[in-house]
């Protein structure tokens, strides 16, 4: 069978595997920068990740190969993962990697064999050994403990203990037969712990290539790969971890033999039905509308992603308009997933137009303030009055508007503090933005001096002052304003402008000083600003 798969595939599969295993292996060898994170080299074994990264491809895209085809697989994997992991983790515990890799190879060889006799009861007391004696040694020398730092002693000494003492059983059941209470470990632990061990260090090497290939030129005019965004890892990590899981998880239910009757259970839930008085919902509409949901989540968060990092900074627009576009997007998307979700589980649209058109007078009276701050979250984002990133003063209070949501908006303050500010009030009260066309900001420094003091000198002296400040813009220039005098001091403004508030409490700190000293080395005494 397995001859005959090959002689008919044999030609494509072989120009695949050539081309993966050399792309593998450029990426890893050839990234030119010298300090790259460790999985991005494939910790050095360069060999033994792409050879890793070819087996799951042929597993995963192989047409319809017979199951003699996956048993080799697993038989040429299990040794390049136990030499990955071995170098990945904080400190080595070849005992331990290198059992589960040879008792993996075995299960693979039993297969081969009939299933009870002395040759294979043989393998499996090999097989019990290298688990449990790579187990015993490693925990009895504290190795384990050390390889998983993140995980309490406690917890793996006792999983450890419990994979040593399933091993004992198990051996003693290969030599006396698997009776009576001996029956329950049949089960090939080894196996799983073999499956887990290679999907981990194919996900590991996995994610090193695609770093890799985020470097490649070819990739690298996109924002997010050349800017290595944690938006994008962190999705590409979570992907490889659910793969992980769930490839484990499919091993274990076949190795515990329960693929029968998960597939009967899953049947029968399938063949129910939801009743809710007169309306009767089955479990594949339900399961197919969770799949909507699911899908619709993914493509919102992928399009707004897409558009955030990768269209929307190419495209010369305000951060407002920016802003609108991702929201109408993302909402539209969600609209129309939530529709086709509806339409899925059979609810009759006419009865939810009746339903939502008896809410509304329901939201009418008793939700005016939610739908008041709906609409203003629509004309904040239509309008664009205020954007975030704007400064801006509203009552009393005043704060950098980091989001505009459609209920309401985010404003932090200087002291850090973050308001949630209803947008009703941004609409309808006056709002002062500081920044609606640009960042340029005037600051008026009000200072007196002692009556009796030359007020041109005076104004020369601030202007002076202003010109040596940094963040003081040189146009428009700052001016003095001599605002008038009493009995005991003359009264000034100094009129300065910055490129941006964001430097503005530096800068009227800096000034002052300035000012203060500039006075003092000209003799003239500084006395309480007496104007209006």
């Amino acid at each position: 069978m397995l001859a005959t798969y090959v002689a008919q595939r044999g030609v494509v599969l072989g120009e695949f595997s050539v081309l993966i295993l050399l792309l593998s292996l450029w990426l890893f060898k050839a990234n030119p920068k010298k300090e790259v994170p460790r999985v991005e080299r494939a910790y050095g074994l360069y060999f033994s990740a792409s050879f890793l990264i070819l087996l799951m491809a042929l597993g995963w895209l192989a047409p319809s190969p017979p199951a003699l085809f996956y048993e080799t697989l697993v038989l040429l994997a299990p040794i390049p993962a136990a030499r990955l992991l071995n170098r990945a983790l904080p400190i080595q515990i070849p005992y331990t990697l290198y059992g589960i890799a040879v008792s993996t190879i075995l299960i693979s060889i039993r297969h081969f064999v009939e299933d009870g006799n002395v040759i294979d009861r043989t393998l499996l007391l090999l097989q019990t050994l290298c688990i449990g004696l790579a187990f015993g040694v490693d925990l009895k020398l504290g190795l384990l403990q050390k390889a998983f730092p993140k995980f309490s002693d406690g917890l793996i000494k006792l999983w450890s203990t419990l994979i040593v003492m399933a091993s004992i059983f198990t051996a003693l059941g290969a030599v006396i037969g698997f009776k009576g209470p001996l029956s329950i470990f049949r089960i090939d632990i080894g196996g799983i712990l073999g499956i887990a061990m290679v999907y981990c260090a194919t996900a590991m090497s996995f994610y090193g290539w695609v770093l890799a290939l985020l470097e490649t030129p070819v990739l690298n005019w996109l924002n997010c790969a050349r800017n290595k965004d944690p938006v994008l890892l962190r999705a590409i990590r979570m992907a490889l971890i659910a793969l992980t899981i769930s490839g484990v998880l499919m091993v274990s239910v076949g190795a515990l033999d329960l693929a029968p009757f998960l597939t009967t259970a899953l049947q029968s839930i399938m063949d129910s039905n939801l009743v809710v008085g007169s309306v009767s919902i089955s479990a594949h509409s339900i399961v197919l509308a969770l799949g909507l949901l699911l899908t619709t989540f993914v493509a919102t968060g992928v399009t707004g992603f897409i558009l955030e990092f990768e269209v929307m900074p190419r495209l010369t627009l305000r951060s407002g308009t920016k802003f609108a576009i991702l929201t109408f997007t993302r909402w539209i998307m969600i609209i129309i997933g939530v529709i086709l979700t509806m339409a899925s589980i059979g609810l009759d649209m006419t009865k939810v137009t009746l339903v939502a058109g008896a809410l509304s007078v329901g939201i009418g009276f008793g939700l005016q303030n939610v739908v008041n701050n709906f609409v203003s979250g629509l004309i904040l984002i239509i309008e664009r009055p205020v954007g975030v990133g704007d400064v801006i003063d509203w009552g009393t209070r005043s704060g950098t508007v980091t989001r505009i949501g459609i209920r309401s908006s985010t404003v932090r303050t200087k002291q850090g503090a973050e308001i949630l500010v209803p947008n009703g009030e941004l609409v309808s009260q006056e709002v002062v933005n500081w920044t609606r066309s640009d960042r340029h900001r005037r600051y008026d420094i009000n200072i007196g001096v002692a009556a009796g003091s030359n007020p041109e000198e005076v104004m020369h002296l601030l202007e002076a002052a202003a010109d040596t400040v940094p963040e003081i813009m040189k146009v428009p220039a700052p001016k003095v304003i001599f605002k008038g005098f009493d009995n005991n001091s003359l009264n000034f403004t100094l009129l300065a402008w910055v490129s941006t508030v964001d430097v503005g409490m530096q800068a009227q700190n800096a000034l002052q000083l300035v000012l203060l000293k500039k006075l003092a080395d000209a003799g003239i005494a500084a006395q309480p600003y007496s104007g209006t």
